[in-house]
């Protein structure tokens, strides 16, 4: 997903739009996302507010899987629980160039996997789930935060290790 925001924002959209105007609407984003993810959940949030259907997981354990996965991970299908998919896909599409991209998208499918993770090796129980809804707000507000002030020391000072 993330090639395909990089390959379609520098054909059709970089050549076109000012830079300034490209950190413009990056900075957007940023700044809506951490207010709906940690102040005012009740903004709306554009999404594809569906379910995966069951037919997908019903075509195979491999095969349905694979859909699975690409639909939860892409947000193709799927109701969005954070804005912080939407902050990488607005950087992806008008501002960072592929080098930036691919250590991007690497890390935001690293970030991705980190709660099944945790529970995978964890007791998996519902005290796990319970544990977490208790502590949601604040999980959600730390993921918005740290994504945003990911995003503009990157923006603004190029690499971390450049600073």
């Amino acid at each position: 997903m993330a090639l395909v925001l990089v390959v379609l924002g520098s054909v059709f959209l970089r050549s076109w739009i000012p830079a300034g105007a490209a950190l413009g609407v990056v900075m957007t984003v940023i700044v809506y996302a951490v207010l709906h993810d940690s102040i005012l959940p009740t903004l709306p949030m554009p999404q594809n507010a569906r379910q995966v259907p069951e037919l997908v997981v019903g075509s195979g354990p491999r095969l349905g899987a694979l859909q699975f996965g690409l639909e939860m991970g892409t947000g193709m299908r799927t109701f969005m629980t954070s804005m912080s998919p939407h902050m990488l896909g607005a950087a992806l599409l008008v501002l960072l160039p592929w080098q930036q991209a691919l250590v991007a998208g690497a890390a935001f499918g690293a970030g991705r996997a980190i709660v099944p993770l945790a529970r995978a090796f964890g007791d998996n129980d519902a005290s796990w789930s319970a544990q977490f809804a208790r502590h949601e707000r604040t999980i959600r507000s730390s993921i918005a935060i740290t994504s945003a002030t990911g995003w503009v020391v990157v923006i603004l000072g190029g690499w971390p290790w450049q600073l």
